[in-house]
């Protein structure tokens, strides 16, 4: 596991990176490591009808990380990304940390829901060569049959989901480096997201939201490789 992340969506809290303090308990473990910003560019007229553009550098958000460096967090006005860098170790850890950040960050504003929850997970693995596909994985795309050709691997593959039973959305991402030159690299990643409004009234209501994520992520995982492919996580 490379990364793992929860990511909450605001819709809009004017002030919120401004106003954010990192939970008492993790103060010393964070700092600002760099302040996010975009280029804002406006076009003014002048009575002469005269075209003047101008571009001004905003700042939008703020990045954490950890000393250790294995730990982030992005706070902007709409929303807040906690991540594990190759320190992931379950959901359980993630989802405490996660939420005390979020709970620092909606302190003494009057936020009833979130508009969205996402969660993100990035792998990468080595696979030897001669690489037979089905070998290690239950994804793949089909050869049309009037081709007549062989498959040998399909280097880049994308496929978005939808749990009609939750709602929650998701997106597989499969690339494979080093197909043709050596040992192959597997980077595969997992994005899990509800579109909807998730209530910040009650407790029960996002720690549900967020199991559920984490049981499609889980079936993603497991059911998109071998067991042969299961083992090496082992």
């Amino acid at each position: 596991m490379v990364e793992a992340s929860i990511k909450f969506n605001f819709g809009e809290l004017k002030g919120l990176y401004e106003d954010f303090q990192i939970p008492e308990e993790y103060k010393s473990d964070f700092e600002l490591k760099r302040k996010l910003s975009i280029y804002e560019q406006s076009i003014e007229f002048t009575k002469d009808s005269e075209e003047g553009i101008s571009e001004e550098l905003k700042v939008v958000g703020h990045h954490y990380a950890s000393k250790d460096g294995f730990r982030s967090l992005v706070v902007t006005d709409h929303h807040l990304t906690y991540s594990f860098l190759k320190s992931y170790t379950n959901f359980d850890n993630l989802t405490e940390e996660a939420l005390l950040m979020l709970k620092s960050a909606v302190k003494g504003r009057n936020l009833e829901y979130l508009e969205g929850i996402g969660v993100a997970f990035s792998n990468e693995f080595y696979l030897p060569l001669p690489l037979e596909v089905a070998d290690y994985f239950k994804l793949g795309v089909k050869v049309p049959e009037e081709w007549n050709y062989e498959r040998y691997a399909v280097e880049f593959f994308v496929m978005l989901l939808h749990d009609k039973s939750t709602g929650l959305r998701g997106r597989i991402r499969r690339e494979l480096t080093g197909v043709l030159t050596g040992e192959v690299m597997v980077k595969f990643d997992i994005f899990v997201y509800e579109q909807e409004d998730v209530s910040l009234k009650y407790d029960d209501a996002l720690m549900t939201c967020l199991q559920e994520i984490r049981k499609f992520k889980n079936r993603i995982f497991f059911g998109a490789f071998t067991n042969k492919t299961l083992n090496q996580f082992k």
